[in-house]
């Protein structure tokens, strides 16, 4: 199994995108055909053609890619709406109640989330999840990849201060 394909499945698997969302995790391989059918843009994203002569179809791959996000709070007490941010992001899909309605998902290069960001603790790596169709910021899985999801917790606004002292791909 590629490394995305369970970065994925640990995030679907989540409470977020199962009780909030009432959403499933999805098998890749068993959705493959309906990807490549009725939703294109998205199996092109996540297969790639294969170069070899003597193998012909599609491989996964899912690479990151470069997409532009809108994200709004509070950034030095100053409340901003529509930030525009530059991420790296991959697809990750989830199923509704009919396993041929598909909703895929953008997912973050791993971050530090530990809000000690300068003391000696370990590091916790977390990922933003952005909505597919709307480029909007929906989410924060933390390892083990569980969304982490309270009533009083503001993601965007949490997002935006780990962007301001933290780039993706840093350590």
């Amino acid at each position: 199994m590629h490394i995305r394909q369970s970065v994925c499945q640990e995030i679907t698997i989540s409470d977020y995108f199962f009780h909030k969302r009432n959403e499933n995790p999805v098998d890749i391989d068993a959705v493959r055909e309906t990807l490549r059918v009725t939703y294109r843009d998205v199996f092109h994203m996540i297969y790639k053609k294969r170069q070899s002569y003597l193998r012909r179809g599609f491989k996964y791959k899912n690479p990151y890619r470069a997409r532009w996000f809108k994200v709004s709070g509070f950034v030095c007490g100053e409340y901003r709406q529509n930030i525009t941010v530059r991420e790296q992001v991959f697809v990750c899909l989830t199923s509704g109640n009919h396993a041929d309605v598909i909703f895929p998902y953008y997912v973050s290069k791993a971050y530090n989330v530990n809000s000690e960001m300068n003391s000696s603790t370990k590091c916790i790596t977390g990922r933003f999840i952005f909505s597919y169709y709307t480029d909007k910021l929906v989410a924060l899985a933390e390892e083990p990849s569980q969304a982490f999801i309270r009533p009083d917790f503001n993601v965007e606004l949490y997002y935006l201060e780990k962007r301001k002292h933290h780039q993706p791909g840093e350590n």
